[in-house]
């Protein structure tokens, strides 16, 4: 079941619209030295502050495309299957194996774990990354109360920080432990027990007693976690742009869910066929988390319950909803198997559980380099068996319309005001078909300019005027919107192109007719 999903996704890293503007954006940085301050892509919003809170992560992605060359797509997606492997197939596996949960247990839960977020290349993977990193850090901290623990997690937030903007869920499990260190060395909420009022104050006076004996053992060990928390909130302000980078975090939260996506959709309206498996993993999770609860450290019932808030709310999260509950998962499940199981085992099934338990004795421990190394080569047998070659990446990034974008790129005409989809803005990113009207970076349009946008592409009232107000010369649009039905039946727009899967219009006057036929004589030439 886990091989069989790994593989099934295998090939959704190049399934990501945004990955084109990240990589051209990092091969931008690059070659110039320095951050653009304006958009470099399109034509309708060249005056607009852009601020590339992902930064880091664009120059790593221009550093792949640029040293893998036209193989740069290709080899992007399978590091970025990779980097899951590490999570799928190490990271979590070890999280249960260190409870003695074997391995026949963990795999079926992985399986249903996955969905298509995981692997979008995208800023996301270093969250993606980084969320158990955080967790297995704080988790030793709690067990053993050693500040060396969590004494990494600052340097690794500035890395966060200027990467992806989730940072904030590395913030939230830090601050989470921490305060879970001080409430529970008071003798408060380290319980979820209903306490009477004579209990309640028998345990502050008894945490009055612990706060005089930390004062007199010394207060610097004490404030050690605190510091290592504020160390990581103040860490975040090391960015390109300051504080500025906080206030853009609000406006960027506060306004992209207008964008009538699938992925920023709420989990249980209308959910893609894909999620069903994780729908099951949440469900199955919500119910042995909230059974074992006494056996989830508080920190994690809360890290979970904010995990299941966030895919909730969005789809997208749906990998960081996983990372946040898999841990605590496994605690509930540890004590599940320790009191619950009552089931009578015969001799075939006593062999194959006692094998079970030699191979995940054989992978924990030192055997982890083993799972290691084992996930790393299942990870690239599953990119090279669903997508062999660079070309193949192409074929899948663009859905198998590669031939629109060769036209736009030999038909293309200086003036161009072209109006276009948000797929096909990426694309055209990709192919260097520039300026775009616009692209995936909603946050970066706004909120006005993408409603109205949005409103043009499913061919609402007034979409005619639009396109006269902004000077459109050139469409650009895939034939499943409801653009296309319009322009259809429009008598002012002339067909140049259309493959059933895009097409290409220009305005029926003078200047559209001239270039049409420009065009014909072009590839008639082409052809001859």
């Amino acid at each position: 079941m886990a091989l069989g999903s790994f593989w099934y996704w295998a090939a959704y890293p190049l399934a990501s619209n945004d990955t084109a503007w990240l990589a051209r954006t990092g091969q931008y940085i690059l070659a110039s030295g320095r951050l653009p301050a304006q958009d470099l892509f399109s034509w309708t919003c060249t005056t607009r502050p852009w601020v590339l809170y992902q930064w880091l992560f664009e120059i790593a992605l221009g550093l792949i495309f640029n040293a893998g060359g036209p193989r740069g797509l290709w080899i992007s997606g399978l590091l970025a299957t990779l980097s899951v492997a590490v999570i799928y197939f190490y990271l979590l596996p070890r999280q249960w194996l260190r409870l003695r949960i074997p391995l026949p247990v963990i795999l079926p839960f992985l399986a249903l774990a996955l969905s298509p977020s995981w692997f979008f290349i995208r800023p996301q993977l270093v969250s993606n990354l980084f969320t158990p990193i955080f967790i297995n850090a704080c988790e030793r901290f709690r067990r053993n109360g050693k500040v060396s623990s969590i004494a990494i997690l600052p340097l690794l937030m500035i890395f966060w920080a200027n990467c992806h903007p989730l940072w904030l869920v590395g913030l939230l499990i830090t601050g989470v432990y921490v305060l879970h260190y001080y409430t529970d060395h008071l003798g408060m909420f380290g319980s979820l027990k209903i306490k009477t009022a004579a209990a309640i104050e028998q345990s502050m006076e008894q945490a009055n007693k612990e706060i005089s004996a930390s004062q007199c053992n010394g207060r610097n060990k004490s404030l050690a976690p605190f510091l290592v928390l504020a160390l990581c909130m103040l860490v975040v302000l090391v960015n390109p742009y300051g504080a500025d980078l906080l206030k853009y975090e609000w406006y960027f939260s506060s306004v992209n869910n207008f964008k009538t996506v699938n992925e920023l959709k709420p989990l249980f309206v209308d959910p893609p066929a894909p999620f069903y498996p994780f729908i099951v993993f949440l469900v199955i999770s919500t119910v042995i988390l909230i059974w074992k609860a006494k056996a989830v450290p508080l920190p994690g019932l809360i890290l979970s319950g904010f995990g299941l808030l966030a895919v909730l709310s969005a789809n997208k999260f749906s990998s960081t909803s996983a990372l946040l509950i898999w841990p605590y998962l496994g605690f509930a499940l540890s004590a599940l198997g320790r009191k619950d199981a009552r089931i009578t085992i015969v001799e075939p099934m006593r062999r194959i559980a006692a094998a079970s338990r030699s191979i995940s004795r054989y992978l924990n421990r030192k055997g982890g380099v083993r799972l290691f190394l084992l996930g790393l080569i299942c990870s690239f047998v599953c990119y090279q068996t669903r997508i062999p070659t660079a070309d193949f990446a192409i074929i899948v990034f663009t859905y198998n319309d590669i031939e629109t974008m060769k036209f736009l790129f030999t038909h293309n005409f200086r003036g161009r005001r072209v109006f276009n989809d948000e797929p096909t803005g990426s694309l055209m990113i990709y192919f260097n078909i520039l300026p775009v009207f616009c692209d995936g970076r909603v946050d970066f349009y706004g909120k006005e300019f993408c409603e109205k946008w949005l409103s043009c592409i499913n061919g609402e009232p007034g979409w005619q005027d639009y396109f006269t107000g902004l000077s459109v010369n050139e469409i650009v649009i895939r034939d499943t919107t409801g653009l296309y039905q319009e322009l259809s039946k429009s008598s002012d727009w002339l067909r140049a192109y259309d493959n059933g899967m895009r097409s290409i219009w220009l305005p029926k006057n003078d200047f559209g007719k001239q270039l049409l036929n420009r065009w014909q004589s072009k590839d008639s030439a082409a052809t001859q």
